[in-house]
């Protein structure tokens, strides 16, 4: 999860410097992924937890941390969808997924 969001940091970054809306794009594509990383861990803390096989101290911290990163993520969206709106002029904030693409 950490270096899918890692790397979305990296390339909306080089989008930025690079004018490249290709990337900007993909790194929009990649937030559903990191999504779906915290969903997955999310469940297993409270699974976990349930079981008693976590103490709930240590859940707390992994459910925390893993929120942390998915916010990485979605800055590196917000960074992308700025490079976007810099480039063709478009605001792709509230559009759904499927017709960020769409923009060019």
């Amino acid at each position: 999860m950490m270096t899918t969001a890692r790397e979305m940091v990296t390339e909306a970054l080089a989008a930025l410097i690079t004018g490249d809306l290709e990337r900007a794009h993909r790194v929009i594509a990649r937030d559903d992924l990191v999504d779906s990383y915290y969903a997955h861990f999310f469940n297993q803390v409270v699974a976990r937890t349930r079981q008693g096989t976590i103490d709930v101290a240590d859940a707390t911290s992994v459910q925390a941390i893993s929120k942390y990163i998915e916010r990485i993520g979605d800055h590196a969206v917000n960074m992308a969808e700025r490079v976007i709106f810099v480039l063709t002029g478009e605001d792709v904030r509230h559009l759904p997924r499927s017709r960020r693409s769409e923009v060019s």
